[in-house]
């Protein structure tokens, strides 16, 4: 009674056949309740003949050693429907012998640590996918920091340094808020004003469809959008009281695939025409998706600054 209660499986085999004499209640779930007493294990479970059970039977049998199984992955298929469930096992193969050292017969006694291993190997992957995501985002840093302090710019490359890394942990929010998978369009926009421009949200205006980005691309336009935005504080249509920034974006099929068509448009700002140098917030916005095969143009209209991004979903 207490071994039929017994929360590891329990079950002996007696025999040179490994013939089943006992099975507990946990035993009998693990295998889906198919018939064992009075059956030899590989009449019962021929599927783990192939998988070299069978073998290790003999073997305690013939040295009266105990086995171990530590985490092995066992494959049992239903007998009914033909499915294979694989599960990982924790067990032992005790030998059973008489007084004059004979083996008569085994003991198997273990647990299912299926959700134990499974749920190990998500964390390891949650490890690896993080020690990942650090060593990107302390390589776009460096690269801020290099570029922000490239020049002996003092107070101002520390404020501008810290604009963007403010910026960049705005990205970084929304990521972990959908536990890194994806990141939606209006939000990233959103938080990148509002971290740059945020008391002069009147003067902006937002359209477009609800598209998601992954973790690579969502960080790229949150940068871009932070430099458009400190651009436009600075030099453009935010920097006078007119002013006015016009952004769009929308879904188009191509021939990879379904593209996110990014547009910022600055209106009511002072005349502007192309810079003879190219500075570090420029190439960013230039090549912050040019690693994919996506594109972006820059026009400098007299009417104001014009940038179209075009990404692949």
């Amino acid at each position: 009674m207490l071994l039929e209660q017994a929360p590891g499986f329990v079950a002996v085999i007696s025999g040179p056949e490994h013939t089943f004499v006992m099975a507990n209640a946990a035993y009998r779930r693990l295998l889906g309740g198919r018939k064992l007493i009075g059956l030899t294990v590989a009449e019962a479970l021929p599927e783990v003949v192939e998988q070299g059970f069978v073998k290790i039977l003999d073997e305690v049998r013939t040295t009266a050693e105990p086995y171990f199984g530590n985490r092995e992955l066992v494959a049992l298929v239903d007998p009914e429907t033909g499915v294979t469930t694989e599960s990982y096992l924790e067990f032992i193969f005790q030998p059973i012998s008489e007084e004059t050292g004979e083996v008569s017969g085994i003991l198997i006694q273990g647990y299912d640590v299926s959700e134990e291993v499974e749920a190990e190997e998500r964390q390891q992957l949650l490890i690896n996918e993080l020690n990942h995501r650090v060593k990107n985002t302390l390589a776009i840093v460096q690269g801020l920091a290099q570029q922000s302090f490239k020049s002996d710019t003092g107070h101002a490359g520390l404020e501008v340094f810290f604009a963007r890394i403010a910026a960049l942990a705005s990205a970084h929010d929304l990521l972990t808020e959908n536990t890194w998978r994806k990141a939606d369009v209006e939000k990233i926009v959103r938080a990148s004003l509002e971290a740059t421009a945020g008391t002069q949200s009147g003067r902006y205006s937002l359209d477009g469809p609800k598209v998601t980005l992954d973790p690579q691309s969502a960080v790229a336009l949150a940068m871009v959008v932070h430099e458009l935005a400190t651009n436009a504080l600075k030099y453009g249509a935010l920097s006078e009281e007119e002013g006015r920034l016009a952004i769009t974006w929308g879904r188009e099929a191509g021939e990879d695939g379904a593209r996110l068509i990014f547009d910022w448009r600055e209106s009511g700002g002072p005349k502007i025409s192309e810079p003879t140098r190219r500075g570090f917030g420029s190439r960013l916005i230039s090549r912050a998706f040019g690693n994919r095969g996506d594109s972006c143009e820059l026009t400098y209209h007299p009417d104001g600054l014009r940038c179209r991004l075009e990404t692949k979903l």
